[in-house]
């Protein structure tokens, strides 16, 4: 069990918000990132803003955003064509249009 800096044991509601924490997403930092590689007959269906520092996207790989609907890339804040297969590295981001 926690035990507050103050020594009493922490009450019911207090114990509630220990764990009540909202992860939210964003761009790596420093030199840690994240990889995606996408081969023949994958599907990657964006659901959200995707933070990546490589992404490789194989022939007959497909990205496909909500509904069907497109997608946008961006590397180092250049527009890449989702549908075109290649390597990038860099700052990445995957968006559902």
């Amino acid at each position: 069990m926690l035990i507050p800096a103050n020594g009493e044991t922490p009450s019911e509601a207090s114990f509630r918000l220990i764990g009540d924490v909202a992860n939210t997403f964003g761009p790596p930092e420093g030199p840690f990132g994240t990889g995606v590689t996408l081969d023949l007959g994958s599907t990657w269906m964006v659901t959200g803003t995707s933070y990546l520092t490589k992404l490789t996207i194989l022939p007959g790989a497909r990205l496909i955003g909500k509904n069907g609907g497109a997608v946008t890339i961006t590397v180092d804040g250049k527009t890449m064509n989702a549908e075109k297969p290649g390597s990038y590295v860099g700052a990445i981001i995957v968006t559902p249009a």
